[in-house]
């Protein structure tokens, strides 16, 4: 076992250094039926052997790491295994080997899901959700063999499938089937809700940073279909395929810093300031959006409009970014960060009667009660140097 133990951190940096070196292909030798550039995706995808192989080297014991490390092969597998169907069509067990691909397909999904029962220790959260996890196995595994066998054509080279043993008739079923591991993922769900309840403050704030990791990546997504396109390769294709790359590492680099609890309770000032420049960015983009139409509509029978009303639109929105920025601070403060909020307002109070005060048995009695109200400590107590002594 300490053999093992001693070579265990090079195999697994070896094993990540693989799936890259896979992903990587994608870029140079794209599959022929991908729609659009690939190196976003194979950009984003190499934050889940990256993430892996960093949980598995500093928390061994951790299954997360292992459930990162089933989507991340399954990611190089996928490619590997339909790149050789594609490449050598008329090599020994081609058809063979592309059809397997639905095997890596199904974990990639499979591996994920497991992380939602089993985040942030590496175990479910009590015994029910532990039957129900070991369900989710057996569906797993039942959904990706009604799938291999499925006479469904291959995904790639569009072939007939040589491992098709089903009638047509269960190919609609193996397709459904999948739909159970969406079930599976709201059970799952439900279960970091379970986990939430009886949490301590340390699997609290790690279950915080999952959410919020978990909540960006469908929102960076969205950002993604908003962007212009265009018709030839330019600056808006490269941002929109960064931003696409980004919403990949959303969740994984979340799950790192949770386990590894690296800038652990940073997460409430996250949250605070994704919701800060969320809102602020929403109503200024819209204030934007609808000042350029009216100064347009208004200017255009007199200086031709859309220059001039973009420039005084965009000198306007400058102008009210600052004082819009600290009133949107100072309202998500106020509704979803009462604690902080009130010991701001308290600690100001207190600086304005220091200017004034000079009892020291009265700014004594005021400094603890301040103390108290605003970090809640078990104990506190005041030394004050006199002439020789300590009160």
């Amino acid at each position: 076992m300490e053999r093992l133990g001693r070579y265990r951190t090079p195999v697994i940096v070896l094993i990540a250094a693989t799936i890259e070196f896979v992903l990587l292909l994608n870029i140079f030798w794209p599959l022929p039926n991908e729609e659009g550039e690939s190196w976003p995706w194979v950009i984003g995808l190499m934050s889940f052997p990256l993430v892996s192989a960093l949980l598995l080297v500093h928390r061994p014991d951790n299954r997360c790491g292992w459930a990162l490390g089933v989507s991340a092969l399954s990611a190089g597998l996928i490619f590997l295994m339909s790149w050789y169907g594609y490449e050598f069509p008329n090599a020994p067990l081609s058809r063979e080997i592309e059809a397997l691909e639905r095997i890596p397909a199904a974990g990639q999904f499979a591996g994920l899901v497991a992380l939602i029962f089993i985040f942030p220790t590496g175990r479910t959260a009590n015994r029910f959700f532990h039957r129900v996890f070991q369900a989710y196995l057996a569906v797993v595994a039942a959904t990706t063999v009604l799938f291999v066998l499925s006479p469904r054509p291959l995904h790639v080279t569009q072939r007939e499938n040589p491992l098709a043993l089903l009638p047509d008739s269960m190919k609609s079923v193996a397709e459904d089937s999948f739909f159970l591991i969406l079930v599976f993922a709201l059970v799952g769900a439900v279960s970091l809700a379970v986990r939430w309840r009886a949490a301590n403050h340390v699997e609290r704030a790690q279950l915080k940073w999952f959410l919020t990791g978990a909540v960006f990546t469908p929102i960076i997504f969205m950002l993604v279909n908003i962007l212009p396109s265009e018709e030839e390769p330019g600056v808006a294709d490269v941002i929109g395929g960064l931003v696409a790359a980004s919403a990949f590492w959303a969740l994984p680099t979340a799950i790192v810093i949770a386990i590894l609890r690296y800038r652990l309770y940073d997460i409430d000032r996250v949250i605070n300031r994704a919701l800060v420049y969320a809102v602020l960015t929403a109503g200024l983009g819209a204030l934007y959006l609808g000042v350029v139409v009216g100064l347009q509509a208004l200017l255009s029978n007199v200086a031709g409009g859309s220059d001039l009303a973009i420039v005084i639109t965009t000198l306007l929105v400058a102008a009210l970014f600052l004082p819009a920025r600290r009133r949107v601070q100072d309202i998500v403060d106020r509704r979803f960060n009462r604690r902080t909020y009130d010991a701001a307002r308290t600690i100001d109070a207190f600086s304005a009667r220091l200017r004034q005060q000079i009892d020291l048995d009265t700014l004594r009695y005021e400094l603890l009660a301040v103390a108290d109200e605003t970090m809640q400590p078990a104990s506190a107590s005041v030394w004050l140097r006199g002439k020789g002594t300590l009160r």
